[in-house]
């Protein structure tokens, strides 16, 4: 019988923030921040299909959480993990793979993503003064560039960015709500995916893919089968018409 491969991104998909929580239900903390706030909690329903697909076959997280806080998190995983969207690997034992680093050329981004780091601060318009833009680094690597803000104007600053052709077009912009994430074309999460599929996963076995956001679909499509969240970004773009 083929394995059963479990490729998932955390975040809104196994766990939510604080402000994210639903009325009415009970949450169990499942995760911390440096400072050992909690900061990241799970549904009953969230926890039940996480432990029975940890039972039933192999659980490979794909997030955008860096390494340090993915470790952060009270959820076991024993095998393959992809962060910081794809841009690092981590083998079972949580030692970044450096094959994959070097072909995925992540090395050679680190001066561009600075250049553009130090562009998107020195044009930035008065409206958006207030934002922050930071590297964030993985491994010792500048992975991709974060940018917060308020939450009403992130997407007018993605509006921004793409209407005055700010990035290359090969790097690509996360956003879901609350968080905005500028990504080079080394941090992906289906090339990372490919990659393992191709080189470390048994060809035949059953990939199941979860995920909430339009950034998790193309590593959902490598999948036999994939799942996402109600009311999530995915399901939110997708409308069904009734039988008549």
């Amino acid at each position: 019988m083929p394995e059963l491969i479990n490729c998932i991104d955390l975040d809104d998909t196994f766990v939510v923030s604080r402000r994210k929580q639903k009325d009415g239900l009970k949450y169990e903390a499942v995760g911390q921040n440096r400072n050992g706030d909690w900061i990241s909690f799970r549904d009953p329903k969230q926890k039940l299909l996480f432990e029975v697909i940890r039972e039933k076959g192999r659980l490979i997280p794909i997030t955008g959480r860096r390494s340090a806080s993915l470790a952060l998190l009270k959820m076991e995983f024993s095998s393959f993990k992809i962060v910081s969207h794809g841009a690092i690997i981590l083998d079972a034992s949580g030692k970044m793979m450096e094959d994959w680093s070097a072909i995925n050329r992540l090395a050679s981004f680190q001066q561009e993503l600075k250049d553009i780091l130090g562009e998107l601060k020195a044009i930035v318009p008065e409206v958006f003064a207030e934002f922050q833009f930071k590297m964030a680094v993985d491994q010792g690597f500048g992975v991709y560039i974060e940018v917060k803000g308020e939450m009403g104007l992130l997407g007018k600053f993605k509006a921004f960015l793409t209407t005055e052709k700010l990035l290359p077009s090969s790097w690509m912009i996360h956003h879901n709500l609350y968080n905005m994430a500028i990504l080079p074309p080394c941090s992906r999460k289906e090339k990372a995916l490919a990659w393992l599929q191709e080189h470390h996963l048994p060809g035949d076995a059953l990939f199941l893919g979860f995920g909430d956001s339009q950034s998790d679909l193309p590593f959902m499509q490598l999948c036999d089968f994939a799942c996402f969240p109600q009311g999530s970004q995915i399901g939110k773009q997708l409308t069904f018409q009734p039988h008549h």
